[in-house]
């Protein structure tokens, strides 16, 4: 799933679709698996 446009989603989702840095949702869930994992692991 792509990145949504911005003029297509109401203005308070902004800042949330651009706290994710991947385009792509599902690399974005498999990197933050391995984030969280580590942060689990500390």
């Amino acid at each position: 799933m792509a990145r949504p446009d911005l003029s297509s989603a109401p203005e308070w989702y902004h800042g949330y679709i651009n706290a994710v840095n991947e385009n792509n949702l599902t690399d974005a869930l498999k990197n933050q698996t391995a984030l969280f994992n580590t942060f689990l692991s500390r």
